[in-house]
């Protein structure tokens, strides 16, 4: 109810609006001069920061609205906001148009902040294809989504954003269109394991790098026609059945081998499943889980949405370890995060954890699910905000130490997002790869 109701807000600011909840005021807005001042009653002052504002026409498409600033950006969709003919809605046509405005101008998996309004001629639009009517379908979804990609593009471009200086800089080797990088190696050459990937020194000074040419070998067949090779299959009984670090690859996978095969272990994912099952087993053991204090609180401002979510779930926050208290009406200090989350950025944690739990149906949920569930999803923010990021060189203990944990988790091969962990080339796969099977 209160996101819709702040829909409302946002899409018509000469009404005036009062929502409370419980004898807590959720939403107060007096009729504004503008949208902007709007914005300003409903999201706060924060959501303005670093925001450029769009005014595109084009034929009978009109785009206008804010976009922030490519730097900018959030974990989630929470903060888009899109309108048609000041109707909110979910359509994948603008929401595309958006990511491509924004294209290798942020990380990956990251999101702008949005709010646009889009006034087009109603015969244009077909409205009655949800039964909430929160989808629409475009007559001509070609001539909006260019409308929408050219209104971001040149709000940003007003602004003289550089987008290719605000890309993520990404290795050579993945670089699109990139003149001949030279190649770095992908293993450290510190591992004692990175000499089973180097070329064998040969005299002569033979040039074994990986961008020379060598010559095509002569094909050797015995008489007959025979396959020389072909029985020719490596033993693996001597080899670990425990998998052994080979290396690290791109500062992102760890490389490692067991009798089976190779295995290519995903370093974030890894050590998210390892600290989601912590998280979760230090909320269900103890009464009450350790928080560690900060020197200063952190002071965040809440939209009516993010107050409502928060009244729900304060007290699931303060007894797994958080220490969060209300500042006013749309203000909370946040005085302390369980000690999982110390090294995070306490900002996006908060607001992921908030949006985590936006929208969540209770009525129909027993209480001890419920509970189970709301654990769930705060160790879920946990972890993936506490967890080795990718792009991150480990020393070999370290390594190790991930795969001991990770072995000993109740299930060491997907994340708790359910993305898998461990991708596996088996030693038969490997025989048929080289024709030896």
């Amino acid at each position: 109810m209160t996101r819709q109701l702040t829909h409302y807000c946002l899409a018509y600011p000469s009404v005036r609006f009062h929502f409370s909840h419980h004898s807590r005021l959720l939403l107060e807005a007096d009729v504004s001069t503008g949208l902007e001042d709007r914005v300003f009653q409903v999201l706060g002052e924060s959501f303005l920061e670093n925001l450029v504002p769009v005014d595109y026409r084009k034929n009978n498409l009109r785009v206008n609205g804010f976009v922030s600033l490519p730097h900018d950006h959030r974990s989630s969709t929470a903060s888009q906001f899109l309108f048609v003919n000041r109707r909110m809605v979910r359509d994948r046509v603008m929401a595309h148009a958006v990511r491509e405005a924004y294209r290798d101008a942020m990380p990956a998996r990251s999101h702008a902040r949005v709010l646009l309004f889009l006034d087009i001629d109603p015969k244009d639009v077909d409205v009655n294809v949800h039964p909430a009517k929160t989808e629409v379908r475009f007559r001509h979804s070609g001539s909006v989504h260019s409308a929408v990609l050219h209104a971001v593009e040149e709000a940003l471009q007003q602004r003289r954003v550089d987008l290719s200086s605000l890309a993520r800089d990404l290795p050579p080797s993945f670089s699109r269109n990139a003149p001949g990088p030279t190649v770095q190696p992908r293993f450290h050459t510190g591992h004692p394991a990175a000499a089973l990937f180097s070329p064998p020194s040969h005299g002569g000074g033979a040039d074994l790098s990986r961008d020379s040419v060598a010559p095509a070998p002569t094909p050797v067949v015995r008489e007959g026609g025979a396959d020389p090779h072909l029985d020719n299959i490596p033993e693996t009984s001597g080899v670990s059945s425990v998998p052994v670090v080979l290396g690290q690859f791109v500062e992102s996978f760890i490389v490692a081998a067991d009798r089976e095969g190779v295995l290519l272990i995903d370093q974030h994912v890894a050590h998210e499943r390892i600290l989601f099952d912590r998280a979760l087993k230090e909320m269900d053991e103890a009464e009450e889980t350790p928080t560690q204090y900060l020197l200063e609180p952190l002071k965040l401002e809440l939209t009516p949405e993010q107050k409502a979510t928060l009244d729900e779930i304060l007290d699931d926050l303060n007894h797994n370890g958080f220490a969060v208290e209300w500042f006013g009406d749309r203000t909370v200090l946040v005085r302390g995060v369980p000690a999982l989350a110390r090294s995070c950025d306490m900002l996006e944690l908060f607001q992921e954890i908030i949006s985590s739990f936006q929208g969540e149906e209770t009525n129909l949920v027993a209480e001890g699910s419920l509970l189970r569930r709301r654990r769930e999803k705060i160790a879920i923010s946990l972890a993936c905000r506490s967890a080795i990021k990718i792009n991150t060189p480990l020393s070999r203990e370290k390594i190790q130490w991930l795969l001991d944990r990770l072995m000993v988790c109740e299930t060491p091969y997907t994340c708790p997002h359910g993305r898998p962990i461990v991708l596996r080339v088996g030693i038969e796969e490997i025989l048929r790869g080289f024709k030896r099977t």
